[in-house]
């Protein structure tokens, strides 16, 4: 298992990113295990925020996203425009960085935690469902 944002069974996001689809279909994935909350900020009912969503454009790497834990303040993601193609890629690539923000480290080949990246997997596989309970209940 990984670092974890979350706190007090909630995962809170804000994003500047322009991938607000995949971000809404990950959230909607990782919901649906149901121990923890993935919500946008809400600004009406102020939440201590976890994970700040961002786009980067680094063509010289090679991840596609990225998840950093800080040690103290909020937590990033990061989605690399130049390693994005299609929705299905940016779901992918979305889903498993919100995993990684969730505490879950990388996994088995065909998993949504797989370390290389496939963008035919959409939400957590069987691997992926039993770290996320062993963590979360």
């Amino acid at each position: 298992m990984g670092y974890s944002s979350v706190l007090f069974s909630k995962l809170t996001y804000q994003s500047s990113s322009q991938y607000t689809t995949a971000i809404s279909q990950a959230s909607t994935a990782w919901n649906a295990l149901g121990s923890v909350q993935v919500t946008p900020y809400d600004p009406v009912n102020p939440t201590l925020t976890n994970v700040e969503i961002s786009d980067a454009n680094r063509p010289d790497v090679t991840w596609a996203g990225l998840y950093s834990n800080t040690d103290f303040g909020v937590d990033t993601i990061q989605m690399n425009t130049a390693k994005l193609g299609n929705a299905s890629n940016q779901r992918n690539v979305m889903t498993h960085e919100m995993g990684h923000a969730l505490g879950l480290a990388h996994n088995c080949k065909s998993q949504l935690m797989d370390p290389i990246s496939n963008s035919s997997v959409f939400a957590p596989q069987f691997m992926d469902q039993a770290a996320y309970r062993q963590l979360w209940g």
